[in-house]
């Protein structure tokens, strides 16, 4: 806080903090973002693709596309999905419930939101990790929701962690829960 200006003689009150917390978070973001954009900049000059974007604009989206231009390779993201290393699929209920959400992530591939027309598997990833794109070092972690009275997927965006309900009897169910969960908690941080 001290680096980007915050001292004893700033007296923080009631009515400053909010714009204090967001001064001081733009002000960290741009510090640690300037060196790795500016060392980004000068390599793509470096090998002309920087003057070439400039003259084609068009490339630009081929080059960097958007997070809404990314398409989820499905067979990646199965490759990810990892249990939790607490969990166990020491009941007939987990291990139903594992391979109704296996085969869920298989069949977004080939599904799409009815409103946005985007492909399911990418509304998935969104909802598990808060973002639309795969890392490639992070996994999919998948942990089981014991409560019976819990239907719905649970995110826990932050550290890629899925938790599946072990209340449902038939997929048709489960599927039908697990849409429920993308459509109406799939964006935002208040989610349900």
């Amino acid at each position: 806080m001290v680096r980007h200006g915050l001292t004893m003689w700033v007296p923080l009150t009631s009515l400053n903090i909010g714009a204090a917390v967001q001064d001081l978070m733009i002000a960290e973001v741009l510090s640690t973002r300037i060196q790795p954009l500016e060392s980004l900049f000068k390599g793509m000059n470096c090998l002309g693709l920087g003057d070439l974007l400039r003259e084609n604009p068009d490339l630009v989206n081929k080059v960097f596309p958007s997070a809404k231009d990314v398409l989820i390779d499905v067979d990646l993201m199965t490759k990810k999905i990892k249990l939790d290393v607490g969990e166990k699929v020491d009941s007939e209920e987990k291990q139903q419930a594992w391979q109704w959400f296996l085969q869920f992530v298989k069949e977004s591939d080939s599904l799409e939101d009815p409103d946005s027309k985007e492909p399911l598997v990418n509304q998935l990833m969104t909802f598990l990790s808060g973002h639309p794109t795969l890392d490639d070092v992070d996994e999919i972690v998948v942990k089981f929701l014991e409560d019976p009275k819990k239907q719905l997927l649970e995110a826990g965006a932050c550290f890629n962690t899925i938790s599946v309900p072990l209340a449902h009897q038939t997929y048709e169910d489960f599927k039908k829960y697990c849409l429920t969960s993308l459509f109406y908690g799939g964006k935002g941080y208040g989610r349900f």
